[in-house]
């Protein structure tokens, strides 16, 4: 057997077998959390500030006004928001309002 079908029998044996599958959607379902947009932040706070409700809207004015390290700690606090609003700017684009930097 070579060294390719090797890995790939190894493989085969984490998917079918079931507790080791269960770790490998965990570990891929948090992957898929923690992955990096390919939005850049303006635009999603841009969608924030447009589409939001109040909170939302308030919360894209201060990750307007917040430096790098206060970015950081607003998209860790609010990673499903983030989310949300930069699948919005890939469906759609966002028009951007005055004031605000590309």
């Amino acid at each position: 057997m070579t060294h390719d079908e090797t890995d790939r029998a190894r493989f085969h044996d984490l998917l079918t077998d079931p507790a080791t599958a269960g770790k490998l959607d965990r570990a891929l379902a948090e992957d898929a959390r923690t992955a990096p947009d390919d939005v850049p932040d303006y635009q999603v706070i841009e969608a924030m500030i447009q589409y939001g409700g109040s909170f939302v809207a308030r919360l894209g004015q201060a990750a307007l006004c917040a430096d790098h390290v206060n970015l950081a700690r607003l998209r860790d606090a609010f990673p499903d928001y983030w989310r949300q609003y930069a699948e919005m700017v890939r469906l759609k684009p966002v028009r951007r309002s005055e004031g605000t930097e590309p």
